[in-house]
């Protein structure tokens, strides 16, 4: 199940409730959020859409760190890192 980072801690608890319930192989966080971090320097910091990479690395690997935590260590958790790097003005 891919899931995304910025999820509440209540989401994060009904996802673990219902994974471990369930018997779902393994989680995949994403590191694409719509929220924009404050300390987001690029000139695109306010478009909408999926923002990925660096930026919400921090936020991403929280995510896993929870979401291990909240299903005991039971149900594989991993991070799916996506570095895109977009050619503008060429």
């Amino acid at each position: 199940m891919k899931i995304a980072p910025d999820l509440s801690e209540d989401d994060k608890i009904d996802i673990a409730t219902v994974v471990l319930a369930r018997g779902i192989d393994g989680l995949i966080i994403s590191n694409t959020t719509i929220s924009r971090p404050d300390t987001l320097q690029s000139k695109n910091k306010n478009e909408t859409g999926g923002l990925s990479g660096k930026p919400v690395k921090a936020l991403s690997t929280q995510a896993v760190y929870d979401m291990y935590r909240l299903t005991r260590g039971k149900i594989p958790v991993s991070l799916l890192l996506n570095y895109s790097i977009v050619l503008n003005d060429f």
